[in-house]
């Protein structure tokens, strides 16, 4: 048997590799064909506030509306989601610590889901995303800890520290998506 080669992530090295992505000119198209009355749209590149509040490029309507989306780019094709739920697991303060799926403080729109090589983006809106998160995490949790297809905690090995993410098959992320936006209101 082969040994498991394990990747160790650089902070630094991932976000230029990001940033780089989230330059690619299929943005342009991606954007123009998810948001029909889009003017432009400009990344947000700096390491600056806006940046720590999850906004990576800004998106603007013709009305004059802006939305603030957050790019997640994967450069291999899966067929899942991957759902941060710990950013870094040797953070002491476990609120900093928190992945971006479950931060409150993110001030997005949209998180831009893309599969790289696949030219692929999936636009998914942050509220509707969150309370899909909440519903559905103790059955997602569970299916991982089974290790059911397409469900798997996986870790991401950084020099001092992991990222942790939870593996969603992208058609259920979807569906738990659309569902919900569905808000049934009894009287």
């Amino acid at each position: 048997m082969g040994e498991s080669v394990v990747t160790i992530h650089r902070f630094n090295e991932s976000l230029a590799k990001g940033e780089h992505a989230s330059a690619a000119s299929f943005w342009d198209s991606a954007y123009r064909k998810a948001f029909p009355t889009m003017s432009a749209w400009m990344p947000n590149r700096a390491d600056n506030p806006a940046q720590r509040l999850g906004i990576d490029h800004v998106v603007l309507l013709s009305s004059g509306k802006h939305l603030l989306i957050d790019t997640k780019c994967r450069f291999t094709p899966y067929n899942d989601i991957l759902l941060e739920y710990i950013s870094n697991d040797k953070e002491k303060d476990k609120v900093k610590s928190l992945g971006w799926v479950r931060k409150d403080s993110l001030q997005i729109d949209y998180v831009a889901y893309a599969w790289m090589q696949q030219q692929t983006v999936v636009f998914l809106p942050w509220l509707a995303l969150r309370r899909a998160w909440a519903q559905n995490i103790a059955v997602w949790w569970g299916k991982a800890g089974r290790e059911e297809k397409g469900y798997k905690k996986c870790e991401a090995k950084n020099l001092s520290y992991s990222t942790w993410n939870l593996a969603v098959p992208r058609a259920v992320v979807l569906d738990a998506v659309r569902d919900a936006l569905v808000v049934l209101v009894t009287p």
